[in-house]
């Protein structure tokens, strides 16, 4: 009996995975798009600025990027820089910058620029696997050296 509840937990940590790399994905606009192809780019805008109604500062970053001769334009940065600063956000992309664009050939609109090569919801499924795993084992050796 304790196994089938321990086997239920994990089953529920693994969902928890899945669920917390869903919302960080949905944050990410990956739901909508599949930025599978890669194009060249440049940042052609950074600048911080204020917040209509607020008192909260923003970065405004924009990119350039061509498919074949024809230019797109974008403004989504994924933000793995692991911070929320925005003037060092805005540094960290000057005017001019070569980039690379990842971007949906099915919908113009998608395209996104990420910093970092490692991608934060792949570290949060390591960690949870990882945990998960531990977890399991120390149950089962609880289940299995206990008794009812």
């Amino acid at each position: 009996m304790r196994f089938l509840i321990f086997a239920v937990v994990f089953l529920f940590l693994s969902f928890m995975s899945n669920s917390i790399t869903g919302v960080y994905e949905m944050l990410g606009y990956y739901n909508l798009c599949n930025y599978s192809n890669k194009a060249d780019g440049e940042i052609i805008f950074s600048q911080k600025k204020r917040n209509t109604g607020s008192k909260t500062t923003v970065y405004d970053i924009r990119y350039m990027y061509f498919l074949g001769k024809y230019p797109n334009y974008g403004s989504k940065i994924k933000n793995d820089l692991f911070t929320n600063d925005v003037d060092f956000i805005v540094k960290s992309y000057p005017v001019g910058k070569k980039i690379t664009v990842f971007y949906d050939s099915r919908y113009k609109g998608c395209s996104i620029v990420q910093n970092s090569k490692i991608d934060f919801s792949v570290m949060v499924d390591v960690f949870v696997i990882v945990f998960s795993s531990v977890f399991l084992a120390l149950c089962a050796a609880w289940a299995c050296g206990g008794s009812e």
